[in-house]
């Protein structure tokens, strides 16, 4: 290794260290689990299953009639 390579290596060596020596201690990642929530409930804006309450849905988005109530319903089909 040339001699700008050995001094370009230990800058870098040496900016390392200083990084890590004057990080802050990271605490220990602890455990936590959410209480179910009794208030929440889904959002149904239509009845039904497949793809009648697919097309029901997007019709109400399209009407502006309970557009959001509709968009989340959609939303919930789409990821189940």
């Amino acid at each position: 290794m040339s001699v700008p390579g050995k001094i370009l290596a230990s800058v870098l060596l040496a900016s390392g260290v200083a990084t890590a020596w004057a990080a802050p201690a990271v605490p220990a990642p602890q455990e936590f689990y959410f209480d179910n929530d009794l208030a929440a409930t889904p959002m149904v804006a239509v009845q039904g299953e497949g793809d009648e309450l697919v097309a029901q849905l997007v019709k109400l988005r399209e009407r502006g009639r309970r557009a959001v109530e509709a968009t989340v319903q959609l939303a919930s089909v789409a990821g189940a």
